[in-house]
């Protein structure tokens, strides 16, 4: 997984556990999909070997399956992560977004009778990424 370093940096332990064993299981799934035989787990590598006569193409595939799970699987694993982690919030406040997506809402979603809807809060679990909370 390409510069996975800088993808959970500054993330929690946890957090960035859960992102290598997501990427190591789909790639695992895909390497004995293909044929091939795991040799090693190296960080955030994964080595495989596949045997054969004549020509074969395997190992060429998983490479590419590898790269479209890391694009269509991981990646989305990631963001779709604070979703679900936003809902085991304390249930005073039933809305809990994330600062990206408050910052990309229209203005009429932020106000309530020319107040603030949405108090900004600082999310400790999560190396204090901002949120914000309504209800």
């Amino acid at each position: 997984m390409a510069d996975s370093t800088s993808l959970v940096a500054g993330k929690t332990k946890q957090f960035e556990a859960e992102i290598y064993k997501t990427f190591l299981h789909c790639a695992a799934k895909v390497v004995r999909a293909e044929g091939g035989t795991i040799t090693a787990y190296d960080g955030d590598r994964i080595m495989a070997v596949y045997m054969g006569k004549g020509k074969n193409t395997s190992a060429v595939r998983t490479a590419l399956k590898i790269h479209s799970a890391v694009l269509h699987i991981v990646t989305p694993a990631i963001r779709a992560n604070y979703a679900a982690k936003l809902t085991t919030l304390p249930h005073e406040c039933p809305t809990w977004i994330t600062e990206e997506v408050y910052n990309n809402m229209h203005e009429s979603v932020k106000l309530t009778n020319g107040r603030a809807m949405w108090e900004a809060r600082s999310w400790t679990a999560m190396n204090d990424k901002r949120i914000y909370r309504s209800n």
